[in-house]
């Protein structure tokens, strides 16, 4: 190609080839050389399986765990009396709800209708074994 022409675009390629689509290449990843790999593995064996930048971020992440142990150790809201409070809150909140809906459902019980009883399924299979043993030939 002459460093004047421009090239071409990917729609013209595509006709020039029968409107055949070049896949992207894949993208580069980083692997690491073999030396790299039994540097990390011989790093490994020498602290039990993990590295010292494991070990340093479990043992920070262990002291923010015993910190946030402490700090809800600590915590006013845990004695018995302030549960036994809790629990009277919750109480008068149930009740209250319940007398709001006693409330809102008298006036839709008043207005229905009684239903008739229907037979129950007991008497149903009394009766059927009482035909069927008036009718057992002797």
């Amino acid at each position: 190609m002459h460093p004047s022409e421009a090239p071409p675009t990917p729609a013209l390629w595509q006709e020039e080839h029968n409107n055949f689509e070049r896949d992207a290449c894949p993208r580069y990843v980083p692997t690491q050389s073999s030396d790299e790999k039994k540097d990390e593995l011989a790093l490994r064996n020498q602290y039990n399986g993990r590295t010292p930048k494991e070990i340093a971020a479990e043992a920070e992440a262990l002291k923010r765990t015993a910190a946030a142990r402490e700090a809800t150790v600590a915590t006013p809201a845990d004695t018995p009396a302030a549960l036994r409070a809790q629990i009277a809150d919750e109480l008068v909140e149930r009740q209250d709800f319940l007398a709001a809906m006693q409330k809102a459902a008298a006036p839709m019980l008043i207005s229905m209708p009684p239903r008739p009883h229907a037979r129950s399924v007991s008497s149903r299979r009394t009766r059927l074994c009482s035909r069927s043993a008036a009718g057992a030939p002797s």
